[in-house]
C-alpha cells in the first residue's frame, strides 16, 4: 500500500483490525459515511490503523495518508536558504549572506557582481556571466526530504542551449557521484524551464519541462515536489506551467556542490537572478504568488542590462567594459 487518501470530515473509520495492528497489511479498512465533526480524531484513527510501523502519517485538512518511502517525520516546514542581495552595498564581493535562519552563506565566483537598476523586481540582484554563487552542501541543515520548493526571479540574455539557474551534485561517494550526475537541475534547456531530481538509486525520480520564458525580461520561476502527492510542478510568474507524476519516494539529501548560475557540466547562465529561495516543503500556488508579490518591483524588460564578460585585460579595456554597463548602477564601495 503506497498511499491511502481518506477525504472529508463526514467519514468515520470502521476499524476491523483493532485486535492486530498489522492486519491492515491485508487491505484498507472499510469506510462508512456517517456524521463526524472531529477531523483530528478521524485522521488519528486513519493513521493509526492504516500506516505500517515506521511509515509517516500525514494529516492535513482531513486528508490522511501513509508515506512508506521516507523514514521519520517530516522536518518542520521552513525556508532553508534565501539570497536577497539587498544587504550588500558594493558591486564586488566574495560572499552573500543567507537571509534565512540557517546561515547558508553563498560564495561568489569571479564574474558575479551585485547590481541594482531601474526595473529590477526586488532591489539588488546578482549579475552572472560564466559565474556562480555556491554553498557548501554538507553544511546545509534541514535538507528537503519529503518536499521542496525552489524559487527565484531570473532574467536570461541567452536562451539557446542549457543554462542553469540551480543545481546540486552529490558527494564523492556512491554511483551517482562517479558518473558525475546531478541530483537537482532547475535550468533553461533550449528555452524550456526544466526541473529534475535524481533519487538515491541514481535513477531520475522526476523531470518536467515548462513553457518558455522571454529573453531579456524578468520572470519568476518556482519548482516544487511533494512526496505526499508524488507530483513535481513548475510555476512561471505565479501560474502553474506544467507538472508531472513522480515515481514517489523521499528526496536525495546527499548535497555537496550546490550552485546558482552554473554547475559541473558547465551550463552557464548569462543573466541575472534575485530573491533566490529554497524551502524544505512544497508551497502551494497561493503561497508561491504571495512570495512572488512580496517585492514591489515591476516585471518586465531592463534595457541594455546584458552582463558583459568580466575583463582581466588592460585599464582601457576595463573602462570600455564599464562604459557599456552604464545602465547598471553599481553599488558604492563599502565593507560588507
Amino acid at each position: 500500500m503506497r498511499f491511502a487518501l481518506v477525504a472529508g470530515c463526514v467519514l468515520l473509520l470502521t476499524i476491523s483490525c483493532q485486535g492486530n495492528k498489522y492486519s491492515k497489511r491485508q487491505g484498507i479498512p472499510d469506510l462508512v459515511a456517517v456524521a463526524g465533526e472531529d477531523c483530528t480524531q478521524f485522521c488519528d484513527l486513519a493513521c493509526n490503523n492504516q500506516c505500517f510501523e515506521g511509515d509517516d502519517c500525514f494529516k492535513e485538512d482531513c486528508e490522511c495518508g501513509c508515506d512508506t518511502f521516507c523514514g521519520g517525520k517530516p522536518e518542520a516546514p521552513k525556508k532553508i536558504l534565501h539570497f536577497s542581495f539587498n544587504e550588500i552595498d558594493k558591486a564586488a564581493v566574495t560572499k552573500v549572506q543567507d537571509a534565512s535562519d540557517f546561515g547558508n552563506d553563498g560564495k561568489l565566483s569571479f564574474g558575479t557582481k551585485i547590481m541594482k537598476g531601474a526595473g529590477a523586481p526586488c532591489g539588488n540582484f546578482a549579475a552572472l556571466f560564466d559565474s556562480t554563487i555556491c554553498v557548501h552542501g554538507p553544511s546545509i541543515q534541514s535538507k528537503p526530504k519529503h518536499g521542496i520548493t525552489i524559487m527565484l526571479w531570473a532574467q536570461a540574455h541567452n536562451i539557446k542551449g542549457a543554462h542553469s539557474f540551480f543545481s546540486v551534485y552529490p558527494s564523492t561517494m556512491g554511483l551517482i557521484a562517479t558518473q558525475n550526475k546531478g541530483l537537482y537541475h532547475l535550468e533553461l534547456n533550449d528555452n524550456q524551464v526544466r526541473f529534475m531530481h535524481r533519487g538515491k538509486s541514481g535513477a531520475i525520480m522526476f523531470s518536467t519541462h515548462a513553457k518558455a520564458i522571454k529573453k531579456d525580461k524578468w520572470s519568476h520561476i518556482a519548482a516544487t515536489y511533494d512526496s505526499k502527492r508524488t507530483q513535481a510542478k513548475v510555476y512561471i510568474d505565479g501560474e502553474l506551467a506544467n507538472f508531472t507524476s513522480a515515481e514517489g519516494g523521499c528526496l536525495n539529501t546527499d548535497w555537496n556542490d550546490v550552485c546558482v548560475g552554473g554547475n559541473k557540466d558547465f551550463r552557464p547562465l548569462h543573466g541575472e537572478v534575485d530573491e533566490f529561495k529554497i524551502f524544505n516543503y512544497a508551497l502551494d500556488e497561493n503561497k508561491i504568488k504571495s512570495e512572488m508579490n512580496s517585492c514591489k518591483g515591476a516585471v518586465g524588460a531592463i534595457t541594455n542590462t546584458s552582463v558583459k564578460k568580466p575583463s582581466r585585460g588592460s585599464d582601457s579595456e576595463d573602462k570600455e567594459s564599464k562604459k557599456k554597463d552604464d545602465d547598471f548602477i553599481e553599488l558604492d564601495n563599502a565593507t560588507v
